[in-house]
């Protein structure tokens, strides 16, 4: 059972992989997507959740979702996963206690966390590539936010983020109403 547990997990992340790969390969070369499909927004969530389980579950991390019965979004699925990965991880590593709140409603998908948040001043760069914040000591290259951006350029979304030191960030995708499915 052990081992099947293993192969399991191998096969979802050589999954999310390619995933990941496909996405980042339309972004380089600015190809014509695949098709839009009917993604639940808890599903996404969930799929983009699980390579950080171990790490959240480290930190006593809660995670919250405030994420309507039916919630669903007709995009590029892997645009989506590659975008919530990169907020999902900049939560966990920026957030060592407390929790990170998932929500949606009426278009507008948020990852909130309670983690040390973003100075007021630094605000305007974190989606530039290979931003660090003054104070981070974080491992890392700098692309996530860049990365979460250009697919909100590339997808006609768009990508916000509000933060206060010491009280957290929130970043949010918003979709245009062709996105959404009733």
């Amino acid at each position: 059972a052990k081992a099947q547990r293993r192969v399991h997990a191998i096969a979802g992340a050589a999954a999310r992989i390619e995933q990941t790969m496909r996405a980042l390969l339309l972004l380089a070369r600015e190809t014509q997507a695949g098709d839009d499909e009917a993604v639940d927004v808890r599903e996404a969530i969930d799929e983009a959740l699980a390579p950080f389980r171990d790490q959240l579950d480290a930190k006593n991390i809660r995670i919250e979702r405030i994420i309507p019965d039916n919630s669903v979004l007709r995009v590029y699925r892997p645009a989506l996963h590659l975008a919530l990965t990169n907020l999902i991880k900049n939560a966990a590593n920026y957030t060592d206690s407390g929790s990170i709140k998932f929500s949606y409603d009426d278009g507008t998908l948020s990852v909130g966390d309670t983690g040390r948040g973003i100075a007021a001043a630094e605000l305007p760069h974190i989606f530039k590539r290979h931003y660090r914040g003054q104070a981070d000591h974080q491992a890392g290259s700098g692309l996530g936010l860049a990365i979460v951006k250009r697919i909100a350029e590339r997808f006609g979304w768009e990508v916000s983020a509000h933060s206060s030191p010491s009280s957290g960030s929130t970043f949010a995708l918003h979709f245009p109403a062709r996105n959404r499915q009733s």
